[in-house]
């Protein structure tokens, strides 16, 4: 079995040290390729059996909260998630786990998404809204007309464990090969984000995305 991780970087150097530590601590092994286009510059990582790394200009800081990003930083992130799926593709890989680079990973999470043995699963993780605010938001909501709409409270206490099908999800996200070649970020009219553009390509392609919620992973950066 032959997997890819790794997505876009923009990060400090300490979080993007630990999030890599939590991937090598997988019980699988993996191939890594990071696309940095952080304000200063990291040190590609080691410690994986092919690194494939490169330099992306960067678009600045973008850690305010609550995140509202431009829709020039979305459109970037589309471009760079299109290059990881097709990086994934031509490379002859089973699995693509394209993770943010600010998530710390338990060490069976990518055991746990395996075994699941979906074509698109992703791990749960909870982002406090601001610092100090006892409202978090989930990676995972309704598909609405083009838009993004949150859960419910009630619908947020179902995600307390098991595997959910959800309209939206992404962050920490598996997909197999049949996923791969079936799904795209392509530019849609009047989308900017490159989640909606994927779970759309999906509904389209019949390939349901699902939420791992026993999966534990922390959001450091936005803590």
């Amino acid at each position: 079995m032959k997997i890819l991780c790794g997505g876009p970087v923009s990060e400090d150097a300490p979080v993007f040290e630990a999030h890599i530590e939590s991937l090598k601590a997988q019980a699988i092994g993996m191939d890594y390729k990071g696309i940095d286009n952080s304000p200063t510059p990291l040190t590609p990582p080691t410690g994986f059996a092919h690194v494939d790394w490169r330099l992306e200009p960067s678009l600045g800081e973008y850690k305010q909260l609550p995140v509202r990003w431009s829709k020039q930083r979305l459109r970037l992130l589309r471009r760079l998630r299109e290059e990881m799926r097709q990086a994934a593709l031509d490379g002859g890989y089973d699995y693509l786990f394209m993770v943010d680079s600010d998530l710390i990973l338990g060490p069976d999470t990518l055991s746990l998404l395996l075994q699941a043995h979906k074509d698109f699963i992703a791990g749960i993780f909870w982002t406090r809204f601001r610092p100090g605010s006892k409202r978090f938001w989930v990676n995972a909501w309704h598909l609405q007309d083009g838009h993004h709409v949150e859960f419910s409270m009630a619908e947020r206490m179902k995600l307390r464990s098991g595997i959910h099908e959800v309209d939206i999800t992404g962050g920490c996200s598996l997909l197999s090969r049949r996923a791969l070649t079936a799904l795209s970020y392509a530019t849609r009219p009047g989308i900017s984000s490159e989640d909606i553009c994927l779970a759309l390509s999906a509904k389209e392609a019949g390939i349901p995305l699902f939420l791992h919620c026993d999966t534990k992973i922390e959001p450091r950066r936005r803590r």
